[in-house]
């Protein structure tokens, strides 16, 4: 199987599960899969199971070749309904219900509709039995598989799916709704587009990803089995360790091994701790919503900057802020973000706005990226600033090599921290390990006994504390951290009212400030403002940090394991 057969197999499966989330079910993509390749029991449940059946009746549906009519068989297959309905069971069905002259009428209708363009013919085919629908209990998910089958008699798809439910599960197309013929015309329109821009994103992340794995197998033996596991995921979009043994032949042991050295390059994820792995996504710029001009208009007022200057410099209408869900381009809103800080005068919009709202809701990728830059350029620079690590070791020759060179998946999201893992040890003198990637995630918070733990971590503004908050309230939030963190260290009321990041490791750090001012807190009123180069020795003692200005704070450390004060 190809990548291009793979992705439409996979587009298949996705758009039965948002087929599933239209008709009010959840059903998980990554449980499909692996039901499908036995490394997880079947369902029982009906929504897993109709999604299913769905998938195997979308799959037939893209193998009835040049055939353009369609059949009333063909639609009772797709409704899962037979010609002849049992007489005798009342509570179910209905006498005087006569399926197959309805059923008989759309058919001519959709012939007659021959002579229309594809997409408008599949448009007013579904509008024809939207007006006559011939099963009264047919569900919106039946009726745009129906519209799957439509698209291959007309031509509109050859061997890639429409994927209707996933436009309309992106938009507020509903064809089963009660709406005027031009607004069913034209929110299927809409769907249309958002299925197609779905479609052609994950084309892009899966040339993307292809591009990353092959320069990964160019640093391997021609032999290895991480080509065939790379065709593998890109086939099936999610495998275990148990599904790539039985396609490949391989020991379930070495497929787990190669899985794992796949995720630690950033080529593979795990999904779970039982050993299953999926792409690792690719960030690919697509568009904002509108919600994010929103945020951008109400941080310029609050600075006391005019909005309407913001309208003028972009060509933002008001009305385009109506619907908080319509899509922009990005490029907009990065230039909404380079206005806004001309406006309101503030040189760190950017970090203003992020530190106010929650921007990964509605500004997509630059939402990550503008916690550390206040305009469009800085942010963009800011992508090669995720951190890069190159580990060296021995390879099978004894010769020097660089064993990982990759910007770290290991990243810790605190919110207002975020921590990347790089490096650890949990012995020493330290063992020199060729084959595993040590970075320790989930994220620990000391090293182990004996160990060490290299990290580099970003603290925002919004890291300081609210002043709204009491101390009971701070201390059951400290004492939450910690443990999440499997830190030995249990914070009190008199730790929190100095600073609720106060506290103390069993460890020698070596910290350097990379960028940002740091504000670092010593027992009494002592403290100590570190800029950018400064390095700090903390020798287990307690400490606490406090961000100042509005830039956030990079800093990198090196914990090792010691005897503590």
């Amino acid at each position: 199987m190809n990548d291009w057969e793979g992705w439409s197999a996979q587009r298949i499966l996705h758009d039965a599960c948002d087929a599933a989330w239209i008709s009010g079910h959840l059903v998980d993509a990554h449980d499909l899969i692996l039901h499908e390749s036995g490394a997880a029991p079947g369902p029982g449940d009906p929504p897993t199971l109709r999604a299913r059946h769905r998938i195997r009746l979308h799959a037939q549906s893209m193998r009835v070749g040049g055939k353009r009519a369609i059949e009333p068989q063909e639609i009772y297959r797709i409704f899962g309904r037979g010609p002849q309905s049992p007489e005798n069971d009342l509570a179910l069905y209905d006498p005087d219900e006569n399926h197959g002259e309805t059923v008989d009428a759309w058919c001519a209708r959709w012939t007659e509709l021959s002579h229309e363009p594809a997409l408008l013919q599949v448009g007013y085919g579904l509008l024809a039995w939207a007006q006559a629908p011939a099963f009264t209990h047919a569900t919106v998910a039946d009726l745009l598989l129906l519209g799957e089958r439509m698209a291959r008699a007309s031509r509109l798809t050859s061997s890639a799916p429409l994927a209707l439910a996933t436009g309309a599960r992106r938009t507020k197309w509903r064809p089963l709704g009660v709406m005027s013929d031009d607004d069913f015309l034209a929110d299927f329109l809409h769907a249309v587009e958002a299925t197609a821009q779905v479609g052609m994103h994950q084309l892009d992340e899966l040339d993307l990803w292809r591009e990353r794995a092959g320069q990964h197998l160019d640093t391997r033996r021609r032999s290895s089995g991480i080509s065939r596991i790379l065709e593998l995921v890109a086939a099936k979009g999610v495998v275990s360790s148990r599904s790539i043994a039985d396609d490949t032949g391989m020991a379930v042991q070495s497929a787990a091994r190669l899985c794992n050295e796949l995720a630690g390059s950033g080529i593979l994820r795990e999904l779970t701790g039982q050993k299953h792995f999926r792409i690792e996504e690719i960030i690919v710029f697509v568009g904002s919503r509108a919600a994010a001009l929103v945020g951008i208009v109400d941080m310029i007022a609050q600075l006391g900057g005019d909005p309407d200057h913001l309208f003028a410099k972009c060509h933002i209408r008001p009305e385009d802020l109506s619907t908080p869900d319509h899509e922009v381009p990005t490029q907009i809103v990065g230039e909404a973000i380079i206005a806004g800080a001309d406006i309101s005068g503030c040189d760190v919009f950017g970090a203003r706005l992020a530190g106010g709202r929650d921007l990964s809701t509605y500004l997509g990728v630059l939402g990550r990226m503008v916690w550390a830059a206040p305009t469009l350029q800085s942010a963009l620079s800011d992508m090669s600033k995720r951190i890069r690590r190159v580990v060296t070791g021995l390879n099978d020759h004894g010769q020097s090599t660089v064993l990982i060179d990759d910007v770290s998946p290991h990243v810790h999201d605190g919110g207002a921290t975020q921590v990347t893992e790089l490096w650890s040890s949990s012995e020493s003198p330290v063992k020199f390990d060729n084959k595993t990637d040590r970075a320790i995630y989930p994220m620990v918070h000391d090293p182990a006994p004996n160990g060490s733990l290299c990290r580099m971590l970003e603290m925002s503004p919004g890291f300081n504390v609210p002043e709204d908050i009491g101390l009971e309230d701070l201390l059951e939030l400290a004492s939450a951290g910690y443990q999440a963190m499997q830190s030995d260290f249990k914070p009190t009321l008199e730790s929190v009212k100095r600073h609720p990041t106060f506290h103390k490791t069993d460890s020698l750090d070596y910290l350097v400030i990379l960028s940002g001012r740091l504000t670092m807190l010593m027992d009494g009123d002592e403290q100590v403002t570190l800029e950018p180069g400064d390095v700090i020795v903390q020798q287990g003692v307690m400490h606490g940090w406090q961000v100042e200005g509005d830039a956030p704070v990079l800093l990198f450390a090196v914990l090792i394991d010691a005897n503590a004060a």
